[in-house]
């Protein structure tokens, strides 16, 4: 959807089963950009839904951040904002998407790396900061600080109505391995 310059694209991944699920065809990537999904009720029925992307289980870390993600930060360079954010139930695999792996990095580690190659080629000062949260239970928590029993971090509006997270934690890194560590 293209509004006023702004482009909101929606992206599915269809997570791999666990080892300690019964494998099933459900759900299933039908193309590049349509999800089947059995219908609940009926299951001889199925209902089909429509995004920009979509990767089946199969798909690879770097294919979908070469496809949806990498122009986003192109775009940063540009002097645009980008935002991703993973939505799903618990244990969609929105963790593994964002953070990934060691041998299969995910969102954040390679969209960082790109960010400082970029910095490294451009005759640009960068001021790199990080903060890093999700939203649990409709609660906000720093994922870059030591999780408590806490309540989560209030969201607020300031005078010009922008929205924040008070007491989110940012960061400035100054390189990859600083990030990563």
């Amino acid at each position: 959807m293209t509004t006023g310059g702004h482009k909101i694209k929606v992206v599915c991944r269809v997570r791999p089963f666990l080892k300690t699920e019964t494998p099933d065809e459900t759900v299933a990537v039908e193309s590049d950009t349509v999800l089947r999904v059995t219908n609940p009720r009926d299951s001889t029925k199925d209902i089909k839904f429509n995004f920009d992307s979509c990767y089946g289980p199969q798909t690879g870390q770097d294919i979908i951040y070469k496809n949806d993600v990498r122009p986003l930060v192109e775009s940063v360079f540009s002097g645009l904002s980008a935002t991703v954010f993973c939505y799903g139930v618990t244990g969609a695999g929105k963790t593994h998407t964002i953070q990934g792996t060691e041998s299969e990095p995910g969102i954040i580690p390679r969209a960082l790396e790109h960010v400082f190659m970029h910095q490294k080629r451009d005759a640009f000062d960068y001021d790199i900061r990080v903060s890093y949260y999700e939203i649990y239970k409709e609660a906000v928590f720093d994922l870059l600080r030591p999780r408590d029993a806490g309540a989560g971090l209030p969201i607020r509006e300031d005078a010009n109505r922008r929205i924040f997270v008070a007491g989110l934690l940012e960061k400035q890194v100054t390189s990859f391995e600083q990030f990563d560590a």
